[in-house]
């Protein structure tokens, strides 16, 4: 069998199980790289596994790998992509490929009792579609600083920018809380007072904010970001309190291949 004749069976076997996606952005945000924010991908396949099975590195960076091989339309580099969208190609890979049903292990706040609960991917999560009058950046003033900010959405290399500078910072392992935060905060800033701001000004700016100018720079950018909201709400069945988590991301997300 020749190339020619292997591809064209090859897409007959793939062809029954691609899926077109439009993305939470409606490709809005890509200067018409992505017409409707249609992307069509394709289910994990053995070749993928055999990606995930070999490698015992970071699980965010080989889904990433796995999405970019699974997409099969023209597409933007992933780099590119809103970190939001690219989230949303992985949880409908994840459906497409592996099932709806995601199960993971909640433990309450209240009586510290854990407890398994799954949803269905993605329709288990709540959607944020962008509308029309949407646009990027966007301007807001910070009640405290009275400082005009113009925001921004994060892509693919911001999520690798915030990685990388963490990895710079001497204490990581060893300091409390997220050592990106304020890294990640900055990101978000595409000028201050209309005018450009170098990356390290930009992070000296942010280290320097009250909690009611950082918390608005994080409520506008949430009010105007499209993507699935990854809010999982259940009750616990020990004591019926009403939990609200972020969804969890464990190894089940995209499950290692065993013998």
């Amino acid at each position: 069998m020749n190339s020619a004749e292997e591809k064209s069976v090859e897409e007959k076997l793939e062809s029954p199980y691609e899926k077109e996606v439009i993305l939470p952005s409606k490709g809005m945000f890509y200067k018409g790289a992505l017409p409707e924010g249609k992307v069509r991908i394709r289910p994990v396949s053995v070749q993928e596994e055999k990606l995930l099975a070999g490698n015992s590195g970071n699980r965010l960076e080989l889904a990433d790998k796995v999405l970019q091989r699974c997409i099969v339309s023209k597409c933007p580099p992933l780099s590119d992509l809103l970190m939001t969208d690219k989230f949303y190609l992985l949880l409908v890979l994840r459906s497409l490929s592996y099932g709806a049903t995601y199960g993971f292990t909640l433990s309450c706040g209240n009586c510290k009792f854990e407890f398994s609960h799954s949803i269905q991917l993605p329709e288990g999560l709540q959607l944020k579609v962008a509308t029309e009058g949407d646009v990027e950046p966007f301007e807001v003033e910070l009640p405290l600083c009275k400082k005009k900010v113009s925001l921004r959405f994060l892509r693919g290399t911001d999520e690798q920018e915030i990685e990388n500078f963490v990895k710079t910072l001497p204490d990581a392992g060893k300091e409390e809380g997220d050592p990106g935060y304020a890294f990640r905060l900055s990101r978000f800033i595409d000028k201050i007072e209309g005018k450009e701001v170098d990356p390290i000004d930009k992070l000296q700016f942010c280290e320097k904010l009250i909690g009611m100018d950082s918390q608005k720079i994080r409520k506008t950018v949430v009010e105007k970001e499209s993507g699935p909201i990854l809010t999982v709400s259940a009750k616990c069945p020990n004591c019926q309190t009403l939990i609200r988590s972020l969804l969890p991301l464990t190894n089940e997300f995209f499950p290692s291949p065993t013998a």
